[in-house]
């Protein structure tokens, strides 16, 4: 069976698992999605706009300015209420595809707040 990640290109068989019932798998499409995600923000003709979760929760401030981005009057929307529930909770897989998931979600993060 040949791999191909989400940007097409083959992928090392043997850092890929294809059972869908585990974690690993979807921490390595994860991976793969937002890798590509960050490859195209880095264009210069990029118009993507990542927003971070945890901000857009912490207050007003981020929602204000996607409203401002897409021309939405941010006084016409009457109520902003999101928030953000966390649940601890232990991962059970393979440490080297946790440790890549969360250095690119750190770098989606500093791509973010870059753009605030």
């Amino acid at each position: 069976m040949n791999f191909v990640s989400i940007n097409g290109l083959p992928l090392d068989e043997k850092s890929v698992t294809d059972d869908p019932q585990t974690r690993d798998y979807w921490l390595q499409r994860w991976g793969e999605a937002h890798q590509f995600i960050l490859s195209k923000l880095a264009a210069p003709e990029s118009r993507l706009m990542l927003v971070c979760f945890e901000r857009l929760c912490s207050g007003r401030v981020v929602f204000e300015k996607i409203c401002a981005c897409i021309s939405v009057p941010f006084e016409e929307i009457e109520t902003f209420d999101l928030v953000q529930h966390v649940q601890e909770e232990t991962v059970d897989c393979t440490h080297s595809f946790l440790d890549q998931a969360l250095s690119i979600y750190q770098n989606l993060q500093r791509a973010a707040f870059a753009r605030h």
